[in-house]
């Protein structure tokens, strides 16, 4: 048996003591999206906490949006108050950006802004 035979003898037996490959996003090694049970208790207390949420989930920590724009696959979702109006960018994967517009307020008060939209849903 020559080089050439040996080496494609020794590529078969490693080929067959590996273990099956599996794709990293299907093994479970690695989570992109956290699951979250119908009965689980979101904690929604800053537009950071609503990344990567579903459509489902959105609506069911800030209810219905004021107003929806749709363009391909994004949304864009719109939550007004009185100070402040928060943009939720949603996409087939779940939320992917949050902002909060208001004039003149500083971080604290966009805060409190977000948990009175929070609060006007609950």
């Amino acid at each position: 048996m020559g080089r050439v035979g040996a080496i494609a003898i020794i590529l078969a037996l490693v080929a067959c003591t590996a273990g099956p490959m599996q794709n990293p996003s299907s093994s479970g090694a690695r989570k992109d999206f956290a699951a979250v049970e119908a009965g689980d208790a979101m904690l929604i207390d800053a537009p950071e906490s609503l990344l990567n949420l579903s459509e489902l989930d959105l609506k069911n920590a800030m209810g219905e949006p004021q107003f929806v724009w749709v363009e391909a696959d994004a949304e864009m979702w719109r939550y007004d108050s009185q100070a402040c109006a928060l943009f939720v960018y949603l996409y087939p994967e779940g939320v992917r950006h949050v902002d909060i517009q208001s004039d003149g307020l500083d971080d604290a008060e966009r805060a409190a802004c977000f948990r009175d939209l929070v609060d006007g849903h609950t």
